[in-house]
């Protein structure tokens, strides 16, 4: 489901859990129809217009059900959590990355 940023909604293609976790990151400028789509591993960054915005972390339940966060690079971020997915590839809080 897009969501809305700023000046644009994203939205998610596809993802996979990795390690390490990738997604396909579309942007879609309110004010052009066009959209561009980046493949960003966890933790990288892509544009939004004059923005930049970093894949932060990402919450998957199951194949069907997932949850993928970004974040403006000047806001503070936590690390990611990398939750759990089905197949148990994300590690948990409390373990060394």
């Amino acid at each position: 489901m897009p969501s809305d940023i700023g000046p644009a909604r994203l939205g998610v293609r596809w993802i996979d859990e990795g390690p390490p976790a990738r997604a396909e990151i579309v942007v879609m400028p309110r004010n052009d129809g066009d959209g561009d789509g980046y493949e960003v591993t966890l933790g990288g960054t892509f544009p939004v217009g004059d923005e930049t915005w970093r894949f932060a972390d990402v919450d998957v339940k199951n194949a069907d059900e997932w949850r993928v966060i970004v974040r403006r690079v000047d806001e503070v971020m936590a690390p990611p959590t990398g939750r759990p997915g089905a197949a148990g590839h994300f590690p948990h809080e409390d373990q060394p990355r």
